[in-house]
């Protein structure tokens, strides 16, 4: 025998119906109309007894079997008509059918085909069973209690055999070519079709074998190798439709007996028609031979397989193409048998990075079809996954999950994941987790025949575990010194996603110095994948950056890739001011010149960092007076790159300060530069400081008024030692007070004339004191040029004396403010000579006889 292949086609069933007994029964000169037979195929048949005794003789006119055959037929005539026996008749006209039909299978008989379908209708006909034979050379019976049977059609493309004992009464098998449209199937099916019927029904149990031919037409194989040729036929299966619907039948060889003429194709008898180049494209699609039955040698027939219900049948391809994909893309990816190995090397890999999950598109899809394209709908599809157990990926294995899929394929064969959860496993760079598509037959195909290639489509999840560290922040520009400067550290996958697992430890370093407190890295665990860093760095520089450092999965010690961005650090707010140079002049130059080297300072932040840029005020105090000294020719001052600034200094009579300070009011950050200017004018009055002090606001002095001889001319300075009170063994900074001491002194304005005038003066002075209760107290200097009373306006020749007395602004100055006494207090001593200042309680009161004390003073004049 050849072997043979076909096309596949669609086949609608066809189905057999049964008509029993005849309820009138004919006589040869009658006609009957059989109204219900077990054998039945056709609704009605009419019998022309004198046709069929004619069509016998005619038969067998040159046979020495004319006279059985009339016999047997006046035999059956006689059951009908005389005894009225039925199933005798019945029984007798089966056996003859079966005799005519092996007679004109070893020889023709002498009538036409048309009139032996007639002759063979007819005899069945009388007898109640309306048969529908079309074809006698394919047309059988199947005896009651047969041994094995075995027919094969004239032209050896199908066959069947029924086993022992098969049929639970005669029964007529007919066997007609069919048309593609007679199956229907959603599988591969092929151009040789045909329709078995039984006029009855098999024994409960019994199974024939049917048998067909794949088609010998070169067409269908144009364009292939005899290698796919071979892997075609060797996936064919034989398929038929049911009451109930499609059918695959289990493939079982062909028996023996059943020798059917199945040719042989190859390649060379391949022609190049339209047909042939569309085989072209099946054939990317076939896989080499896998046989999903026993492979059959060169020759050795048919498709096979076991059935208990007829109706047409047909070679179909029950081998279904499960192409997986990824976003719903299957062209792309190689077609792969279902191993890890093979599959690894294919380009179907979903990435993505642990604790994420993917919907959309991009995931993994299913198509499933036959091996010629037609979509199958209906195909159950069961995602799961499991750890890669395959080199080299082993040693990482995931645990990806399916969190969304599709339960079978759609009209267009298609169904696919709809979520994909990347799994936990950070202890890899990239963790592998095998994908599978575990398939089942959709309704109506039986999953023992139908096989998928590859039967378990799967992927491989590349999950992306922790391998980088990116910094956010800082941003490039300036940070101040005393700012906290943000450091974020992202650990990420090298997909370039944050890995929100992550939790490790990073360390974060500098390029240059060092942190605030002089560390020079510093740790933070990370929390859903970022280490966040507050810092200060103390140290002013350009050009800093940050480093990371972290150890993630089975990567090991990881670098930051590039660092963070540069930054400069700048001085912070400015609260240090120191001197550059001395700061006690001693004594110096003559009025109208600056003191020299100018007063220098030096602006710092709280870290040393030198302070550009920043405003220094200067303030002069210790001595006030009319002329141009003991004044400063800039009040604020700026400090240049090196953060120092001067000034320029004119002194006043007696003791000065210059307060260079970081603002303009009192307190704060301030250093004091010391100078003394020895004047022309001399000493006319001096009391040393004695042990106490008295508040200033409650007392006042006098000194005698000038008046010429042995009496000054002029008083130009009084210069007295004040102090600030404090707490007892503490001392305060300097502070500024400005100060104002006022001179009165009462005159007559003529000498007829006794009215006293009193003539006021002020000296203003800014007395920079610290809260200190001991000690002797500043030298606060006030300039005044007093001269005496013009001698026609006294009455008399004594000048007036003066008394001295301070004016304390509303509200005090905050704290007491104290001038020390002199040596002498009131009952103990007379002032030595030059000191005779005397301090009274106040109000000031005229001619006050009586002192308190001394007052330590120093007064300048001539």
């Amino acid at each position: 025998m050849r072997r043979s292949a076909w096309h596949c086609v669609a086949l609608l069933a066809v189905l057999t119906t049964a008509c029993g007994d005849s309820a009138l029964l004919p006589t040869e000169s009658g006609k009957a109309v059989p109204q219900s037979g077990s054998a039945g195929l056709a609704t009605t048949c009419t019998v022309d007894t004198a046709a069929v005794r004619l069509l016998l003789t005619q038969a067998f006119s040159a046979s020495p079997d004319q006279n059985a055959v009339l016999g047997k037929w006046n035999n059956i005539i006689h059951q009908m008509t005389t005894v009225n026996d039925v199933p005798t008749a019945k029984e007798k006209t089966f056996a003859l059918v079966d005799f005519m039909l092996k007679k004109n299978q070893q020889q023709p008989l002498t009538i036409t085909q048309q009139d032996f379908v007639s002759l063979l209708n007819q005899l069945f006909c009388f007898v109640g069973i309306d048969a529908g034979i079309t074809d006698p050379s394919n047309t059988w019976i199947v005896p009651v209690g047969n041994g094995l049977t075995t027919f094969v059609t004239a032209d050896r493309k199908t066959g069947i055999q029924f086993p022992a004992d098969a049929v639970p009464e005669n029964t007529i098998v007919t066997v007609t070519p069919g048309v593609p449209s007679d199956l229907v199937t959603l599988l591969d099916k092929y151009p040789l079709v045909f329709n078995w019927k039984l006029s009855g029904a098999l024994k409960p149990g019994a199974l024939a074998t049917v048998g067909v031919c794949p088609s010998t037409d070169p067409l269908l194989y144009s364009g292939l190798s005899d290698a796919e040729i071979q892997a075609l036929l060797d996936r064919l299966v034989l398929g038929h439709q049911k009451t109930t619907g499609f059918e695959v039948l289990p493939r079982v060889p062909l028996p023996a007996e059943m020798t059917l003429a199945c040719g042989t194709v190859g390649s060379t008898t391949a022609s190049a028609s339209w047909a042939g180049k569309a085989w072209q494209t099946l054939a990317r699609l076939i896989l080499p031979a896998e046989a999903n039955a026993a492979r059959r040698a060169p020759s050795a027939g048919g498709v096979g397989g076991s059935t208990s219900e007829f109706s047409p049948f047909a070679p179909v391809d029950a081998d279904l193409f499960s192409a997986g994909g990824v976003g719903g893309s299957t062209s792309e990816f190689l077609r792969a048998t279902p191993n890890d190995a093979t599959l690894l090397s294919a380009p179907a890999t979903i990435d993505g990075t642990i604790g994420t999950t993917k919907t959309g598109a991009g995931l993994p899809t299913v198509t499933i079809q036959t091996r010629r394209g037609t979509p199958i709908p209906g195909v159950t599809a069961s995602f799961a996954t499991a750890p890669s157990v395959k080199d080299p990926y082993a040693a990482a294995p995931g645990n990806a999950t399916v969190c969304g899929n599709g339960a079978m394929t759609d009209a267009a064969g298609v169904v696919g994941v709809t979520c994909l959860n990347f799994g936990n496993t950070v202890a890899y760079r990239t963790a592998y987790t095998k994908l599978t598509a575990t398939l089942g037959a959709p309704a109506g195909l039986d999953p023992s025949v139908i096989r998928f290639s590859p039967a378990d489509p799967a992927w491989l999840i590349a999950s992306s575990g922790p391998s980088t560290l990116v910094f956010t922040q800082p941003a490039a520009g300036s940070y101040s010194a005393d700012a906290a400067i943000p450091a974020r550290v992202e650990i990420r996958s090298d997909l370039g996603d944050v890995v929100t697992l992550a939790n490790n430890a990073v360390t974060l370093s500098l390029n240059q110095f060092a942190f605030m407190g002089g560390a020079t890295t510093m740790t933070a665990n990370a929390v859903s994948g970022v280490a966040t860093f507050s810092t200060r760095i103390t140290k002013a520089a350009t050009g800093y950056r940050f480093g990371a450092a972290a150890t993630l999965s089975d990567v090991g010690v990881v670098g930051s890739v590039d660092g963070s961005n540069f930054f400069d650090v700048v001085a912070g707010a400015a609260t240090n001011i120191a001197v550059v140079g001395t700061t006690d002049y001693g004594a110096v130059l003559p009025a109208g010149n600056p003191v020299s080297p100018a007063p220098k300072v030096r602006v710092t932040d709280g870290y040393g960092n030198l302070k550009s840029g920043t405003t220094v005020w200067w303030t002069p105090g210790g001595a006030t007076g009319a002329q141009a000294n003991g004044t400063v020719l800039q009040s604020s001052t700026t400090t240049a790159g090196d953060a120092t600034t001067t000034a320029t200094w004119l002194l006043a009579e007696g003791e000065n300060l210059l307060r260079a300070s970081l603002q303009q009011a009192a307190g704060g950050p301030e250093v004091f530069f010391t100078a003394s200017f020895a004047t022309a004018f001399s000493t006319i009055n001096a009391c040393l400081p004695g042990g106490a002090k008295d508040d200033i606001a409650a007392y006042y002095f006098t000194t005698a008024g000038p008046a010429g001889g042995n009496r000054p001319g002029v008083i130009h300075s009084v210069g007295l030692y004040l102090s600030a009170a404090g707490a007892v063994g503490q001392i305060d900074p300097l502070v500024g007070y400005p100060m104002t001491l006022v001179a009165r002194r009462t005159v007559k304005t003529s000498s007829t004339n006794a009215t006293p005038v009193t003539e006021q003066r002020s000296a203003s002075a800014l007395a920079f004191l610290r809260g200190d209760n001991g000690g002797a107290g500043s030298l606060v200097t006030f300039q005044f040029d007093l001269g005496p009373v013009p001698t026609d306006l006294l009455i008399g020749s004594k000048q007036p004396e003066v008394s001295f007395a301070f004016e304390v602004p509303s509200g005090g100055y905050g704290r007491k403010i104290n001038m020390n006494a002199g040596p002498c207090a009131l009952g103990k001593c007379n002032p030595p000579p030059g000191c005779d200042a005397l301090e009274y309680a106040k109000p000031i009161v005229a001619n006050n006889a009586i002192y308190r004390k001394s007052v330590a003073l120093l007064v300048t004049g001539r």
